[in-house]
């Protein structure tokens, strides 16, 4: 039965030692594995070796793929021996790799302990903190383990070069069958070096990629934790808005008070569309002069109407700071009401858009090929502005929203491009029911993606799910209340014995 517990200061339950996945061939794991992948597309590491091989630069620059080692000095708190850049080079398609490589960015933190966590990033590596942990990762910070943290393909630095961005070559190698057989010649590379237990994680997009890799290669990893995992059942999945203005934060703040921040959202909202011929100017300007780009098909106004609709989206997805929004109602009428909400509106968009902050454009076309995404939906707005008598327009009309994510993101030529795939859903709803690793899932059950997830199973001996009522999209690994440390302790005793 699937438990909904609060889990919200700090997981180390996961240091002990743990049993291995099933040791099944990847391609008898799933349907969702191509069939007619190569037998010799990617193999499992060597056999061991009887003689252990000492770690060092050295080493590393021996195994297979290793391009180039770069020493990381940038200010941060990694303890260890060891923080490097490490470059592997990889192939673009793994079925027929003589089309050619890429090379692939891995951040590895090494100390010697025995236990390694693979962070699973699904995006790109935070330059701006290359320190131990870097980029949605706490549970590194507080625990001594050695931190292999992954740069997903075509992400960040990781990128083809002689390849256009989103054309028909580009989009054909951006799937999770071959970001997953990235990841596993990576861990079946480290292993040599690096023995002791493995534990991969990875939030958000990165759970699902964690996800993916149990599916895969079941034998990477010890134990796999996805965190806060969306996942849609199509390129424009139903019932995201209406969560959001129905339904959220009602197991957290009660119904009632739930209903009273939900209404001061749409409040805001509606307010920011009154602004709108003082503030559409100022908030596409800000966007641009921040590296925040939309497709030619986006006109100013467009821009205004989407950004005024994802306020509601990321401000229940991550702080859901309703204080900040209470102080900026009450100055409604003033002079400084515009200036306030300008920065509401500015200060969300860096997570909903492509910046200069991190090029957002392969989790776009990913979304249209195989990870799906939510329909926008501005019925709730309209009703808003209908039910108040406000003289507020939006210049997104009911018949342009289908599709509407998808153009305002990637150009035309791309989104021509895009053929969803629901083989990797059904993949992992197959993968819930029936892996045999040891897999805990973790959910916040405040967050705005939740109802985005894949379908529920019942908890086995190896499989757990738990949900967090009170935390949004930014719950993670070290968030988890100490008074559960027992009974995820009793859980893995139940799996793996006395440890």
């Amino acid at each position: 039965m699937k438990k909904r517990i609060r889990l919200t200061a700090l997981f180390i339950a996961v240091l002990v030692l743990l049993s291995s996945c099933s040791k099944n061939d990847p391609v008898n794991e799933t349907s969702a594995v191509s069939d007619n992948v190569s037998e010799t597309s990617v193999e499992t590491s060597a056999s061991e070796t009887e003689d252990e091989v000492e770690f060092g630069i050295d080493a590393l620059l021996e195994l297979d793929g290793v391009k180039s080692i770069e020493e990381i000095t940038e200010p941060g708190d990694c303890p260890d021996e060891y923080n490097l850049m490490v470059i592997f080079e990889q192939p673009l398609d793994w079925n027929d790799p003589s089309k050619g490589t890429f090379d692939q960015r891995v951040q590895l933190c090494y100390s010697g302990f025995g236990v390694n966590e693979l962070l699973v990033n699904g995006y790109a590596i935070n330059d701006l903190g290359l320190g131990y942990g870097s980029y949605m990762d706490g549970f590194s910070k507080m625990h001594d383990v050695n931190l292999i943290n992954i740069e997903y393909r075509f992400y960040g630095k990781s990128v083809p070069e002689d390849i256009i961005a989103g054309s028909p070559e580009y989009i054909s190698y951006l799937n999770s069958y071959n970001a997953a057989c990235d990841i596993h010649h990576i861990v079946d590379e480290f292993k040599k070096l690096i023995p002791g237990t493995w534990m991969m994680t990875g939030c958000s997009k990165g759970g699902v990629a964690t996800m993916a890799q149990s599916m895969y290669f079941p034998q990477d990893a010890d134990l796999y934790i996805p965190q806060i995992a969306p996942f849609c059942d199509g390129p424009e999945a139903e019932g995201f808005f209406e969560y959001i203005y129905e339904e959220i934060g009602n197991e957290r703040y009660g119904p009632e008070q739930a209903a009273e921040y939900r209404k001061m959202v749409l409040d805001l909202q509606i307010d920011a569309l009154e602004l709108r011929d003082k503030l559409t100017e100022q908030v596409c300007r800000r966007l641009e002069s921040g590296g925040n780009y939309f497709s030619s098909y986006a006109t100013p106004e467009m821009i205004y109407d989407i950004v005024v609709m994802n306020f509601a989206v990321v401000t229940w997805q991550y702080d859901q700071d309703f204080q900040r929004l209470s102080w900026v109602l009450e100055d409604r009428g003033t002079e400084d009401y515009p200036a306030e909400m300008l920065e509401l509106l500015v200060g969300i968009q860096a997570f909903t858009s492509t910046s200069q902050v991190m090029d957002l454009t392969p989790y776009f076309i990913q979304s249209g090929t195989e990870l799906g995404y939510t329909k926008y939906d501005f019925s709730y707005i309209r009703e808003g502005i209908k039910e108040r008598g406000s003289d507020a327009q939006l210049s997104i009309t009911e018949e342009m929203e289908d599709g509407l994510f998808y153009r305002s993101y990637l150009e035309p030529e791309i989104c021509d491009e895009l053929v969803f795939d629901g083989s990797l859903r059904d993949g992992l709803i197959e993968w819930m029911n029936t892996t045999d690793c040891n897999v805990i899932l973790l959910y916040g059950g405040s967050d705005v993606w939740y109802p985005m997830r894949l379908p529920d199973v019942e908890d086995r001996e190896n499989f757990h799910t738990f949900v967090d009522p009170n935390a949004s999209h930014a719950y993670m690994l070290s968030n988890i209340d100490v008074g559960i440390l027992k009974e995820i302790y009793g859980l893995i005793e139940e799996t793996v014995g006395e440890t």
